[in-house]
């Protein structure tokens, strides 16, 4: 199974429509919070560097960015969601198999955040 989507057995036209539509409303999502979160960070790194830094402002921001990150995100999975319930139950396990593969892809990564932390400098 590809990285990007599942490869969902018996998918009619419409259904695979929607799954492609989810893919790339998951990957809008991702790259538009990668470019507020890194401004987020960018803007904190220049307020932080300052004597008088105002971290309740600081922490108001924080919040302004990521809330609506949030309640993005919540939407997205609701409509993920909607759509695996309307699977078979063939397919579902198709869509379940490829999210194990990803928490593995996921699990070596924490592995490795994991090794890094507990590196002394």
């Amino acid at each position: 199974m590809g990285a990007g989507a599942p490869q969902i057995r018996g998918l009619d036209a419409n259904a695979q429509a929607q799954l492609t539509a989810l893919r790339d409303d998951a990957l809008q999502f991702r790259r538009h919070a990668y470019i507020e979160v890194g401004a987020l960070i960018d803007a904190a790194q220049t307020e932080l560097s300052s004597p008088d830094a105002d971290l309740r402002a600081l922490s108001q921001s924080a919040e302004q960015t990521l809330l609506p990150l949030l309640l993005d995100a919540r939407a997205n999975r609701a409509a993920r969601l909607a759509f695996y319930e309307s699977l078979e139950p063939g397919q579902q396990a198709d869509v379940r198999a490829w999210m194990q593969a990803k928490l593995a892809r996921i699990e070596r990564v924490h592995g490795l955040i994991g090794d890094f932390m507990t590196q002394t400098p």
